[in-house]
């Protein structure tokens, strides 16, 4: 991942302010030009990309493989944490902190 992208999504998770901004948008152009006047550093292309690795991480069903190790304390990684209280909203595509009603990230499609 682009180290821009990686500094790019700390800061939103730590912004409860950004994250409110990016719970709002609802086009995924709009998406990118936040989130590169945030943090510059990287290409649209490249956002986009990253973005929906985390949608498809996020989205992919479990194996029963995965199920079990979880379901044993198994699980040694390839799972990106989800804090407690967010969950993914598909009609943007963003992660929102329903707690905050904030996005922790902004996925494109």
């Amino acid at each position: 991942m682009n180290e821009n992208i990686k500094k790019f999504l700390d800061k939103v998770a730590e912004d409860k302010e950004l994250q409110v901004k990016f719970a709002k948008l609802r086009d995924p152009e709009e998406a990118y030009k936040l989130a590169a006047g945030v943090q510059g550093g990287f290409t649209k292309e490249e956002f986009q990309t990253e973005m929906k690795k985390i949608y498809d991480d996020l989205t992919k069903d479990l194996s029963e493989d995965e199920i079990s190790k979880v379901a044993g304390g198994g699980a040694t990684g390839g799972c990106i944490p989800i804090p407690k209280g967010v969950t993914y909203s598909n009609t943007v595509g963003t992660l929102v902190d329903t707690s905050q009603n904030a996005a922790a990230a902004s996925i494109s499609s």
